[in-house]
């Protein structure tokens, strides 16, 4: 009881039928758990009575895993969790000066998270996210209570919607993508897309650069990259973002060849944050285009001793020369900037 509220904010939802179904189970999983330990004195019956009752829970668990999904409301949004405990404690001494014992009491906390659960809090805050998706891209840009997704990140051993975005998005209570926008096709930038659109509400869908410009409240897209482009990596959508009384100048895997173009073109580069082309790749940002962009600060979103040895050591030194700060995702995991 006492770790329900920390499940349900470390998952962003609260199961209320949870507590129900574990009750009914609980009883047969002591049985099964008393006769794991009778089967290691005599094998015979305890083995197969065992084997017997253990397919028996495995079998209930399944069907109660899938009915659990076709039922209305089984889970719930959480916002305001810390009174769980004001009314746990209250609970717990009402009992204590009451001598009450009965089961509906204990229920108390559980039937308030519940009804909390639909307290309207409104966030009213600013956030960028660079998330940390491993070896990919995937930044959020939250305007209050709208939100825009850069890019999904992507892997190929696991569910990066499932495992990483959605868990992320109902932790900083994110309820919908106003418009997801994926910048290039490869793996590691849209491998997430099509479970985040099946499994979480996506208003709009943005890969190509005749979408652009778009706004989402404060947040204005306009893609820069209208470069044509030989590879994929070139095709990637650029956006300067004005926000948070910032500049974002987000790159995707653009190389030096979009860098040189951009430079060519006299558009406006000049950025406070940076997010380097390429995962840091020596085939991207160049001592000109840095010495325009003239950013404060570098993002280098790349994975953990990744495979290609990304951030490049030249990249690094250009980057420490020009006495810009550089922030890794590998380092210090997701980069989170906020303004109230």
């Amino acid at each position: 009881m006492f770790l329900l509220p920390l499940t349900s904010f470390k998952n962003g939802l609260f199961f209320p039928l949870n507590s129900i179904l574990n009750n009914l189970l609980l009883p047969f999983n002591q049985i099964t758990f008393l006769l794991s330990y009778l089967s290691f004195i005599t094998t015979i019956p305890f083995k197969y009575i065992l084997q017997f009752l253990c397919m028996v829970n495995y079998k209930a668990i399944e069907i109660f895993s899938s009915l659990y999904l076709t039922i209305p409301m089984s889970d719930i949004f959480i916002s305001c969790f810390p009174l769980y405990y004001f009314v746990l404690i209250g609970s717990l001494y009402f009992l204590e000066v009451n001598r009450i014992k009965h089961l509906f009491f204990l229920n108390i906390p559980i039937i308030s998270l519940f009804l909390m659960s639909f307290v309207p809090i409104k966030h009213v805050f600013n956030a960028v996210y660079f998330v940390n998706v491993g070896q990919g891209d995937c930044i959020i840009f939250k305007n209050n209570d709208k939100a825009v997704m850069i890019d999904t990140g992507g892997n190929t051993n696991f569910d990066i919607a499932e495992e990483c975005l959605i868990p992320f998005l109902r932790k900083k209570q994110i309820y919908q993508i106003d418009a997801l926008v994926i910048t290039h096709n490869d793996k590691d930038h849209s491998g997430g897309v099509s479970s985040l659109i099946n499994n979480y509400k996506v208003n709009k869908f943005l890969s190509n650069k005749y979408d652009f410009p778009y706004r989402v409240g404060d947040i204005y897209l306009n893609n820069l990259n209208t470069y044509d482009a030989n590879n994929e990596n070139d095709t990637s959508l650029v956006f300067n973002i004005s926000f948070m009384n910032k500049k974002w100048l987000l790159m995707g895997d653009a190389s030096i060849d979009v860098e040189k173009y951009l430079l060519a073109s006299g558009l406006d580069l000049k950025c406070d944050v940076l997010k380097i082309g390429h995962h840091g790749s020596k085939t991207s940002t160049c001592e000109e285009f840095l010495k325009k962009a003239n950013p404060e600060t570098a993002i280098i979103s790349v994975g953990e001793k990744n495979s290609y040895n990304h951030p490049s050591s030249e990249v690094i030194e250009r980057l420490n020369e020009l006495k810009i700060s550089i922030r890794r995702t590998d380092k210090e995991g997701t980069i989170s900037f906020i303004s109230i």
